[in-house]
Parts: structure tokens; C-alpha cells; sequence
């Protein structure tokens, strides 16, 4: 089974965390986080350099956070940490750009419907599963 469909497996409990409390969980982080960097030593997917590679986009993720105040949310930056250890620089760069446009495209749309203004907080891990989603899709070919 392919590595991207097993993570898309596991990214389902947070969206759901994420849609209903609006909260990810460290402690299925870290265990997602080690699972990843275990299948990664037995498939060798992807090599050391390609996963820290993955790992650093997330971590400046993390500091546009913490900069930001949490604008874009702890969390989200630590899946996109985790989803570097499992996809590698490329597929992770791939994700969080669809993600981030998915998300924006939804949120427009959503001030526009719902009369919101730009300080609304929506859950981020659903767009970056849809995201995850059609990077699987475009691997395989269509």
C-alpha cells in the first residue's frame, strides 16, 4: 500500500478533531510522526535529506505561527511537519500550496456567504487532506 494513502488514512481523526473542537492532539502527532519515520526506515521511500527536507517546510510553518500569533494554527504547522517526514519536500511543498489555496478560495467564499469578517478561523486539516487527496489522485495518473 502506497505510504500517501496509509497517511490519508490516519489524517481522517483530525479533521474530525479539527471540524468539531478545532484542536489537534500532540500525542496522536508524535505517534503519527513516529510511525512515519518508521515506515520510512523500512521502505526507504524517501531518502534522509528529502524527509528533513519535508520536515523544514513544516518547521517554518511553525514559525509564521508563532510569529503570526497563531493565525495559522500550532497544530496544522506540526501536521505539515509530520506530513514532510511521510511525503518528502516536493509532496509536502505541493500540499500545503493547495491547501493554502483551497482554504482561501473557501474562506472568501464563506465571508462572502455567511457575512463574516477576515477573522473567522476555519479548520485547516480538512484542506490539507482534500489536498493530500489529489496529490494520490495525480500520482497514479488520474
Amino acid at each position: 500500500m502506497n505510504l500517501n494513502i496509509i497517511l490519508a488514512v490516519f489524517l481522517i481523526p483530525f479533521i474530525i478533531s479539527d471540524l468539531r473542537e478545532k484542536r489537534i492532539y500532540s500525542e496522536a502527532l508524535f505517534l503519527l510522526f513516529l510511525l512515519g519515520l518508521i515506515l520510512q526506515y523500512i521502505t526507504k521511500f524517501n531518502s534522509f535529506f528529502d524527509i528533513l527536507g519535508g520536515m523544514i517546510t513544516g518547521i517554518i510553518l511553525l514559525c509564521f505561527s508563532m510569529i503570526s500569533h497563531e493565525k495559522i494554527g500550532l497544530g496544522d504547522s506540526f501536521i505539515f511537519i509530520i506530513t514532510g517526514v511521510w511525503l518528502g519536500t516536493i509532496n509536502n511543498l505541493f500540499i500545503l500550496i493547495i491547501s493554502f489555496f483551497l482554504a482561501g478560495f473557501f474562506g472568501i467564499i464563506f465571508c462572502l456567504i455567511r457575512k463574516k469578517d477576515k477573522s473567522f478561523q476555519i479548520p485547516f486539516v480538512p484542506f490539507i487532506f482534500i489536498s493530500l487527496l489529489v496529490l494520490i489522485f495525480l500520482s497514479k495518473g488520474g
